[in-house]
């Protein structure tokens, strides 16, 4: 029978629940990274694993999300001092008030 501290690293371990912390902690910095004015019209709205869920508030900052990824990932991946985060999707509320990807990425047909 396993002590109750092997089980409970386990499931941190089987849950990545220390990545997470780690991931939220770092979106804490969001404004300091994106800068003012696109921090003030996204909000940072939690992550699918190493993906960032981003709430876009006005569509310019969809498109300045696109244009900046690597750049913004590269600079909360430097924060955390490790590669936490390996893509963004930005959201929007639609008029249903249901969020909508306006993920633009082009797929092919096989």
């Amino acid at each position: 029978m396993k002590k109750i501290g092997l089980l409970i690293s386990d499931v941190f371990r089987k849950f990545e629940l220390g990545k997470y912390q780690q991931r939220n902690e770092i979106l804490s910095c969001w404004n300091e990274i994106v800068g003012t004015e696109l921090a003030g019209l996204t909000i940072p709205v939690g992550c699918d694993r190493s993906v960032i869920l981003v709430k876009i508030l006005h569509p310019a900052a969809g498109m300045e999300i696109r244009l900046r990824k690597e750049e913004i990932l590269s600079n909360l991946n430097k924060v955390s001092g490790e590669e936490l985060f390996t893509d963004i999707k930005a959201v929007m509320p639609g008029k249903s008030g249901r969020q909508r990807s306006i993920d633009r990425t082009r797929r092919t047909k096989h």
